[in-house]
């Protein structure tokens, strides 16, 4: 009898602790739940701004990337809100909207920058006039064009693929001494034309790549070079003397200067007025014009018969890279270091469309000959297609295509 009552006693003592056990492990599983709704609760409270810098700046204050590859506005305020939530747990201050109630009544609102404009010359009026009315007559042209090809988009997009699949290098060729900082092919495709850091650049055959002529053009490195639009590579033994001093080449350098040169290598004008290096430099389509974006944070546009300065942009917060021009010739494009494109109407001069997307600095930019569509290169490892015939709200929210690279 004594040997059975022992062992009931030891059973009810095991299932009293099973029964404890289970009802500590319920007790704490409880806690946790009402910890992890607690905290969800804290999150909803925590003050975190919409502005997308503001976000950045509070990210570096706390020692985090600013940004993750492929992250969004809204994914790095989620980012940012979830570390801040975690402070608040440690038991560390955290700005919430139910402390900042009363100072937020304190607060006043910062005016918006006022809208100015800046008198133009009599030569950049004739200039935007001009432009209307060419850019129009091309624009109609373009369009008649694209509704007559319309049926042989698919049929030339697909001629396109397979043709890429076949590319393999042709010839190479070393350009210079010091790298080469840009380089550009005539309309026909016969010539290319290279820049380096030595401050020459070089003109070459593209059949065989032999070389034709050797410029030294400036002192310091040369950023960039652009043929004029009606530079080919056809010659004739029977051309009059003058000819050689027909506009061909464009560079641009660090010494804040850009040059224009004749097809025989005779400096034509040398456009001097930003206050900073050069980046890009582009012909305008009509052949009449070049611009030239710089450190500066502007771009200009000068005539390239007299070598006068018709246009200084802004309306970059950092250093402007590239920049380009649509087929029409009434649009231009310029990207800068600040991680931001502004598309331009050369007619009125006002920006009418502001890209944002890259997270890093925008250094190259083109237009398809479409003339509706962009194409923006980035440091952030990724390429941009962008459509101009979305509203301004929608091309915010997102891109045409991206294509990481």
């Amino acid at each position: 009898r004594e040997e059975g009552e022992g062992e009931g006693r030891e059973g009810a003592a095991v299932m009293s602790g099973v029964e404890g056990g289970g009802a500590a492990a319920s007790s704490s599983r409880q806690e946790q739940l009402i910890k992890e709704f607690e905290l969800k609760r804290r999150a909803q409270t925590i003050i975190v701004p919409t502005n997308d810098g503001a976000v950045r700046q509070q990210l570096r204050d706390l020692g985090e990337p600013i940004t993750l590859f492929g992250e969004r506005e809204l994914e790095r305020r989620d980012r940012l809100r979830s570390l801040l939530t975690g402070i608040d747990a440690q038991g560390k201050g955290v700005v919430t909207t139910v402390e900042t109630h009363e100072e937020e009544e304190e607060v006043t609102e910062v005016p918006l920058a006022e809208l100015f404009y800046t008198e133009g010359t009599p030569e950049l009026l004739s200039y935007r006039r001009k432009v209307a009315k060419d850019s129009l007559q091309k624009a109609a042209k373009r369009m008649r064009r694209l509704k007559e090809e319309k049926g042989a988009i698919e049929k030339s997009s697909s001629r396109l693929l397979s043709l890429a699949k076949e590319v393999s290098e042709d010839c190479s060729e070393f350009g210079d001494e010091r790298p080469l900082s840009d380089c550009g092919v005539t309309s026909d495709g016969q010539l290319l034309c290279t820049a380096s850091w030595s401050g020459t650049y070089k003109v070459w055959k593209t059949d065989g790549c032999s070389r034709v002529s050797t410029v030294r053009a400036h002192e310091d490195r040369i950023t960039g070079i652009a043929w004029h639009p009606s530079a080919c590579g056809a010659t004739s033994s029977s051309a009059p003397a003058e000819e050689g001093d027909v506009l061909q080449v464009a560079t641009a350098c660090c010494d804040s200067t850009a040059r224009l040169w004749s097809k025989s290598g005779k400096l034509l004008h040398t456009l001097e007025g930003h206050t900073d290096r050069l980046a890009r430099i582009s012909f305008h389509p009509s052949g009449t014009c070049v611009g030239t974006a710089s450190f500066d944070k502007t771009w200009r546009l000068w005539d390239v018969n007299t070598g006068v300065n018709l246009l200084e942009q802004e309306g970059h917060s950092k250093e402007v890279y590239s920049l380009s021009f649509q087929c029409d010739g009434s649009l231009a494009l310029s990207c800068g270091l600040d991680a931001i494109g502004r598309v331009w109407d050369l007619r009125t001069g006002k920006c009418i469309r502001t890209l944002r997307g890259h997270v890093k600095s925008i250094l190259s930019s083109d237009f398809s000959p479409n003339g509706y569509q962009v194409a923006t290169g980035s440091d952030d490892h990724t390429c941009m297609i962008w459509d101009l015939r979305m509203s301004p709200r929608k091309m915010n929210e997102k891109q045409l295509y991206t294509i990481a690279a």
